[in-house]
């Protein structure tokens, strides 16, 4: 009894081992990926939320459009940019 229990432990050691081995691995090999996921998330996240506090504000009338947007015209007229 007492050496199949020894095997079971070497073998569940083995296994912890080896799910070790292939987390650092992944983990190094997708790392920048992973990053640059979780920050472009971050920033869509951040966007909507702006996003939504400013359409309540309009809805609302606490502010008017025309002041948070405003369109630069050149001197035929043409708009030439889009500022907030």
């Amino acid at each position: 009894m007492r050496r199949w229990w020894k095997r079971f432990i070497c073998k569940i050691a083995v296994i912890i081992l080896l799910l070790a081995t292939l987390f650092i691995f992944l983990r190094l090999r997708y790392n920048n990926a992973i990053v640059g996921l979780a920050q472009t998330r971050i920033r869509n996240v951040t966007s909507d939320l702006i996003n939504d506090s400013v359409d309540r504000q309009i809805e609302n009338g606490d502010v008017q459009y025309d002041r948070i947007v405003y369109f630069e015209k050149d001197l035929e007229g043409r708009i030439t940019a889009l500022k907030t």
